[in-house]
């Protein structure tokens, strides 16, 4: 009975070592510590984090962060870090323990607790990404509250992956059209299906050459969603790419970084057909990697206001998103809201509209050529006028 309760202590240890390793320390700095050298640590941090969580909810700034002006911006950017991150059950029970007992039943308490935790990490870690409702009651957080949230970063992910997910179908090309009046690939049934995968993550063209095929590219609305909310919609005229806002600096490049990270060891690609990709933030970096191609894609970016950059040169954010994408894998299907538009770009840039379109517009933006062109017609009608009246004398 004492061997086998020893190996069951034993197996704990392994898997409790194997989990905080592999997000929170390094693996073979955790395997020589003591169990109680372990429980301290976990203790003493996650006592810190929630009190800095609360203190930032409340609108308190902590003496003892705010002695250099950075302070607050960098542990804001650590505690996004893949390599830092608690477990959230840790933070769950230290929460319980700390906050008073009310005469409420023990489970209704723990919940409410948990939700009260829940809404203070979203509050604090969502900070500048999309604004956040006021009530703790809104769906947002209910929702999220039925997850499974295993740490810091993946409650950021979660929310996000949950405003892209309430409307699945508004990242797609809904109803657009080329401009011959055909329906796109995307429209057309029986498609060969393994072509279509084929051709998932093949690139799109830049920013600039969107413009050029007549695709508008605009800053989607602010506080509408994360910037994971990329969506296609028909124009007027032709189809409007609204991409949100996104400012390049320290902090979101870090958080970025995490977060592709962090889909790549623990969203594996889906299994079948009917399942959901989680790679959102993987297409989004795919999709500013191929829009930012040069530095004129990034002038057209920051002319939309789509690209703030307080990062550093153009060619400095061109080389972050592709090392950003180097080595990723991503779902070989597009069924990611993100993946949808990019189907949808692929489309216009094959078609042979659009790109006869771009051609006549190459003349249309010169004021020679448009001169040039006027004159050449007015010759040709002239020519013709003449030949006719040659051969139809009076």
């Amino acid at each position: 009975m004492e061997a086998s309760s020893n190996a069951a202590k034993a197996a704990s240890r392994r898997l409790w070592t194997m989990f905080v390793g592999k997000f929170y320390a390094e693996e073979e700095y955790v395997r020589e510590m003591k169990d109680e050298e372990m429980v301290r640590m976990l203790l003493h941090d996650g006592c810190f984090i929630i009190k800095h969580l609360y203190n930032f909810v409340q609108g308190y700034n902590e003496e003892e962060l705010y002695v250099t002006r950075w302070a607050p911006a960098q542990l804001r950017i650590d505690l996004g870090m893949l390599e830092n991150q608690i477990p959230f059950f840790v933070l769950e029970e230290i929460f319980y323990h700390l906050t008073p007992q009310t005469f409420q039943r023990k489970t209704m308490m723990r919940q409410r607790k948990r939700h009260k935790l829940l809404v203070m990490a979203m509050w604090y870690m969502l900070k500048d990404w999309f604004q956040l409702p006021r009530h703790e009651s809104d769906e947002l957080y209910e929702v999220i509250a039925q997850e499974e949230v295993h740490h810091l970063l993946h409650l950021l992910h979660l929310a996000h992956a949950h405003l892209v997910n309430v409307d699945d179908d508004k990242g797609a090309v809904l109803g657009l059209r080329r401009r011959d009046g055909s329906a796109t690939n995307q429209q057309q049934q029986g498609h060969d299906k393994d072509d279509d995968n084929a051709k998932a993550k093949a690139n799109i063209v830049s920013a600039a050459q969107l413009r050029g095929l007549g695709v508008k590219i605009s800053k989607a609305p602010t506080k509408r969603g994360g910037i994971l909310d990329v969506r296609l919609r028909n124009g007027l005229l032709s189809p409007v790419l609204e991409v949100p806002a996104l400012t390049v600096d320290q902090g979101t490049v870090q958080l970025l970084q995490n977060l592709v990270a962090y889909e790549q060891q623990a969203t594996p690609p889906p299994s079948n057909d009917d399942e959901h990709p989680r790679d959102y933030f993987t297409t989004y970096a795919f999709l500013m990697y191929n829009l930012v191609s040069s530095t004129d894609d990034i002038a057209v970016l920051q002319e939309q206001g789509v690209l703030l950059n307080n990062f550093g040169s153009h060619e400095t954010i061109i080389e972050y998103f592709k090392n950003l994408c180097r080595g990723n894998q991503r779902s070989g299907t597009e069924k990611t809201h993100i993946g949808k538009v990019l189907q949808g770009l692929r489309d216009c840039s094959q078609n042979k509209a659009y790109r006869y379109w771009a051609e006549a517009k190459k003349y249309m933006d010169s004021p020679v050529k448009i001169l040039a062109l006027i004159v050449s017609t007015l010759l040709a009608i002239s020519t013709v006028l003449q030949t006719t009246v040659a051969f139809y004398p009076k």
